[in-house]
């Protein structure tokens, strides 16, 4: 739980401080200066992907150009799990298939922005892809190994008390129970070999 809020709280502040960023360059008019900042913040160690998204799902904003004009939905199916416009608040989640956070931020209207924007209470949306930090990986990489570890466990224990339950309880019934068939066969000569002093010895 500490390792993921550590790497939710980087997280949220890399977001913060991009947003201000964007901010900036948007009240200049410098919309170069938005794809560079994308860029620029894409480079840093452990972000794998990041995308402006408009209200309609549209990408207009993206480290990788190629994408720039697509829908998010037809790109990647499924990667923003609902509807676009129903995001209101940043959401954060854990991405298991490619080991990383994926985080959907609403850029929020503010006050000096009404003059291009009117009055959408939000923007557009900021979309983050992340990679585990090493301890993330570490961590989940070992709960794997611990898990096929216990699972090996459980199956080298079972083999080593059916064997011990073969040897003291399952043999010596057998040989009894061998030894009464012959005996009910008319051998009244059968011994058997007494081991110890346990109760199928004794008896």
């Amino acid at each position: 739980q500490n390792i993921h809020d550590r790497s939710v709280l980087m997280i949220e502040a890399t977001i913060d401080l991009m947003i201000d960023g964007l901010n900036e360059s948007m009240m200049l008019g410098d919309r170069k200066n938005i794809q560079h900042i994308v860029e620029q913040i894409a480079d840093k160690t452990g972000i794998e992907h990041i995308r402006i998204i408009d209200k309609n799902g549209i990408i207009k904003y993206s480290d990788d150009n190629g994408e720039v004009g697509e829908s998010i939905n037809v790109l990647e199916p499924g990667h923003i799990k609902k509807e676009i416009s129903e995001i209101s608040e940043r959401e954060v989640e854990i991405n298991k298939e490619t080991n990383g956070y994926q985080v959907v931020q609403p850029i929020l209207m503010e006050e000096r922005c009404q003059t291009c924007h009117q009055d959408d209470k939000i923007i557009s949306y900021l979309d983050v892809d992340t990679d585990f930090t090493k301890a993330e990986m570490t961590y989940y990489t070992g709960s794997l190994h611990m898990i096929f570890l216990g699972i090996a466990l459980i199956i080298i224990l079972a083999v080593v008390f059916y064997s011990i339950f073969d040897k003291l309880i399952n043999q010596p019934l057998n040989e009894c129970m061998l030894a009464l068939d012959a005996i009910e066969g008319g051998n009244l000569d059968i011994k058997l070999s007494v081991r110890g002093s346990d109760e199928f010895s004794l008896l």
